[in-house]
This record gives C-alpha cells, sequence and structure tokens, in this order.
C-alpha cells in the first residue's frame, strides 16, 4: 500500500457526526470554544457545525455533537478545548443537525 492510500485509511475525509464528552454544564463553552477555534484557524472545511444535541427539548448533558473531517488537525482541536473529557464517537446521522 502506498502513502497515499495510508494517509487516507487512517482518517475520515467525509465529514460525520462525532459524540464529544464534556463535563456536565460546560457544554456551552465546550460548543462556543470550538466555533471560535474554528474561525480563528480558519477550518470551516473540515468542522462546520457544533451542536448540544436535544429532543423534545430535553438536554443530554455532558455532550456535544461536531460534524467534521477527522484528522489529526481537527482531533487535536477537539481534545485540546477546556471542559472536553473524552471524544471522538461517530453517530449515524445523515443529513441536518440532530435533534
Amino acid at each position: 500500500m502506498n502513502t497515499a492510500q495510508n494517509t487516507k485509511s487512517q482518517h475520515d475525509h467525509n465529514p460525520r457526526w462525532y459524540t464529544i464528552q464534556t463535563y456536565t454544564g460546560y457544554e456551552r463553552q465546550v460548543q462556543e470554544g470550538l466555533e471560535q477555534q474554528i474561525v480563528t484557524f480558519a477550518q470551516p472545511d473540515l468542522i462546520d457545525q457544533v451542536s448540544i444535541p436535544s429532543a423534545d427539548q430535553a438536554h443530554y448533558p455532558g455532550y456535544v455533537l461536531v460534524h467534521m473531517q477527522l484528522t489529526d488537525a481537527t482531533w487535536a482541536l477537539v481534545r485540546a478545548m477546556p471542559g472536553v473529557t473524552k471524544g471522538c464517537q461517530p453517530q449515524a446521522y445523515h443529513g441536518g443537525a440532530p435533534s
């Protein structure tokens, strides 16, 4: 396998939703911090949406959803965000933001 194929197999170059675990009560700070970092580091093509999940207005404490291409850079950005405890579990969301 050549280097290009190795690199492609190590990263997901298709944007997907990922679950990011945060400290409970830090969801909004993580969302706002990631959105600011996306602008600062000019990566809207890699991370295009950050959402706090809810269903029927019931909040899921301690979780933020990120729609992104998983690369070393995006993973590092998410993991370095204050309030993030764990992350990146791919989710089966396809289409609009989960509600």
